[in-house]
């Protein structure tokens, strides 16, 4: 049996009013004729309101009305659209005046005799805030609410290629917290979070709006800043960043004092891609940490190596040059300048000078980060405890980054009690050929960057001394 129309329009009247979707139909002038519930729960027209009414007034924001009715116009002429019979995001208008997002699936059908437009309309702006707050959560590190590594890499390869479009200049800074491994170890990593964190708000405060910065995980912090010049733009900044931790921070009452390195790699469209410019940056940071930290370098624009940045005089050294130029230092005095020279050109915790007297070892002189020295001056050990007696006789080499990864080392109770990770040592060798004691240097944390050329510093100073030591005697 053939169903009435009026069972026919009872069925679609049912099937609209229990629709998740707005329904919403139009006669050929684009007036509405059918407006269900759902239609008026989003856009705040009640139904008697809306029907007969041109649609474009309801729901059409005023600035694309036009394209609208053209549309419109366009389809009852020719019979073509772009729009019918397909699924079309767009922006709608609610009653009071808000616009937001929405999907819409548009047919026609007859009705009466006549062309009629049916279009289901859904309120995407829920599931594009959920879409928006995802992409936030993949991009943005939690702890300090900073754009995350993933999101940097994308801002950066398009600020490289907006420099090169543009032929500006553009720079990463890539910087890390100094000592911070010795900051959560002995503070515990809930303050070390904290630090974190509070980082990440100086430094946010201490960039131009347009800047970008991010956490690259752990200590490490990366700023992207575009349209900078050639000459002292990079290094305002940097020296802005540096200014900006100056102040201690303030843990539940405990001050702290917290310093940053920063390396600086500037682009100006050259050949190099994304990665090669944050090594030539990363590069720059170690060399800030051999001048002592809490300082930046700028990498060479165009070196020949875009691993190599520029190689200065460490300020450290200079100093101990100068002053050893400018006055007599006695032995001791020599002894005690020089190391806390070498040790903060190093960037080491500890540094001492060692004398070999009768089957012990001797300290003659020790200079340490925050005078925290777990050795001082006089003290003594048996020799064969020593690691400089293992350096000298060969069973340990004279460098190594890290020594818990040396199975000699980690045979001397001093390893773990002291504890000693980043390690180097050279004999202080006198003209007889007679060794007086050894030249130190340790940090208790790891330091994959030490290298040979920081090895023949230090043997340089040992020479150096050596000579202090027969002249002295």
């Amino acid at each position: 049996m053939k169903r009435s129309d009026s069972h026919t329009k009872a069925l679609i009247a049912a099937i609209t009013e229990t629709s998740h979707d707005a329904f919403v139909a139009i006669d050929s002038d684009g007036r509405i004729a059918h407006w269900n519930t759902i239609a008026e729960n989003i856009f705040g027209w009640a139904r008697a309101e809306a029907l007969g009414r041109p649609m474009a007034e309801l729901i059409i924001p005023v600035d694309q009305r036009h394209a609208h009715s053209a549309g419109m116009s366009r389809y009852r002429e020719t019979g073509r659209g772009k729009v019918v019979n397909r699924r079309i995001k767009m922006t709608a208008e609610r009653r009071t005046g808000e616009r937001f997002p929405v999907e819409m699936t548009i047919s026609e059908g007859i009705e009466d005799g006549e062309l009629i437009f049916f279009a289901f309309i859904h309120d995407s702006s829920e599931r594009q805030q959920a879409e928006a707050e995802l992409l936030h959560l993949a991009r943005t590190d939690m702890l300090t609410q900073l754009p995350n590594r993933r999101y940097f890499i994308e801002q950066l390869d398009a600020a490289m290629a907006r420099a090169k479009r543009h032929r500006r200049t553009m720079a990463v800074f890539f910087m890390d917290i100094d000592r911070f491994k010795t900051i959560n170890d002995s503070l515990g990593h809930e303050t070390g979070d904290v630090v974190l964190q509070e980082f990440a708000r100086r430094l946010r405060m201490a960039l131009r709006e347009v800047d970008f910065a991010a956490r690259l995980g752990g200590d490490e912090f990366i700023v992207i800043a575009e349209d900078i010049d050639l000459g002292a733009s990079a290094a305002v900044i940097a020296q802005k960043i540096i200014e900006s931790m100056r102040a201690p921070f303030d843990l539940d009452g405990r001050q702290l004092k917290v310093t940053t390195s920063i390396g600086v790699a500037r682009y100006s469209g050259e050949k190099i891609d994304a990665s090669a410019l944050i090594r030539r940056a990363d590069q720059a940071l170690y060399q800030a940490k051999r001048s002592g930290r809490n300082a930046f370098r700028i990498a060479e624009d165009n070196p020949e190596s875009p691993e190599l940045a520029k190689e200065a005089t460490p300020v450290p050294l200079v100093q101990f040059v100068a002053k050893a130029a400018s006055q007599k230092l006695d032995l001791h005095s020599f002894m005690q300048e020089s190391l806390s020279s070498i040790r903060r050109h190093l960037g080491m915790d500890v540094a001492f000078i060692s004398q070999f007297l009768d089957g012990r070892r001797f300290f003659r002189a020790v200079d340490s980060e925050g005078d925290v020295a777990s050795i001082e001056v006089g003290g003594s050990d048996p020799l064969e405890d020593s690691y400089c007696q293992r350096v000298v006789d060969g069973r340990l080499p004279e460098l190594m980054p890290d020594a818990f990864e040396n199975q000699e080392a980690m045979s001397l109770p001093a390893t773990a009690i002291v504890p000693v990770r980043a390690h180097l040592s050279v004999p202080i060798r006198l003209s007889n050929g007679e060794i007086y004691g050894t030249y130190c240097c340790f940090s208790h944390t790891a330091d994959q960057s030490l290298n040979d050329r920081d090895l023949g510093m230090l043997r340089v100073f040992a020479d150096f001394l050596a000579k202090q030591i027969e002249i002295g005697n």
